[in-house]
């Protein structure tokens, strides 16, 4: 099954992965209100779950990578209440969040699912790389075709290109 392939794959290149906040992730966790609830999708290490508990909000934080689930929970003090969970989005019917982030841009039907996940009032934030002029990386998404992507599924989105291939959207669900 390619989702085993794709799992194998992120283990063997995260055998004992840094904790490092991106500089696009690390302005968002100033955004997050104490008590809210956020689902960080594609946690890896759980370094920005920790960041964002440490503010009061309630995290649930999913990979699809059993490894750095584990790895995750052993560097989460109890005391955050960060629920890990090893799935993948396709797998996952969430509701009720205030906050959904991802660490990549995910098919057009998972991407309903993420806006789906959020309450009214609620934001989605998704955080990538995106196929550059200078990189041509083929496995990359150019700027161009995500805008077009989430104009559609998500009116009112908000596309920002940021240093070194990067990306953030933002969309937040009506009232």
């Amino acid at each position: 099954m390619l989702a085993d392939t794709i799992r194998c794959d992120f283990d063997a290149v995260a055998p004992e992965p840094a904790d490092r906040i991106e500089p696009v992730a690390r302005r968002l966790v100033a955004e997050v209100a104490m008590r809210s609830r956020v689902l960080e999708i594609g946690c890896g290490t759980g370094a920005l779950a920790r960041v964002i508990a440490r503010r009061g909000a309630n995290v649930t934080a999913v990979d699809r990578s059993p490894e750095l689930i584990a790895l995750a929970r052993s560097r989460t003090p109890s005391h955050l209440g960060i629920e890990y969970r090893v799935a993948e989005l396709h797998r996952l019917a969430p509701r009720g969040f205030d906050l959904v982030i991802a660490h990549a841009l995910p098919a057009p039907e998972a991407l309903e699912r993420l806006a789906a996940a959020v309450r009214p009032g609620g934001s989605v934030v998704v955080i990538d790389r995106y196929r550059a002029w200078w990189s041509r990386a083929p496995e990359l998404t150019p700027l161009s075709e995500v805008r077009s992507l989430v104009r559609t599924l998500l009116p009112g989105c908000v596309v920002r290109r940021h240093l070194g291939g990067r990306y953030s959207l933002r969309w937040s669900k009506p009232r």
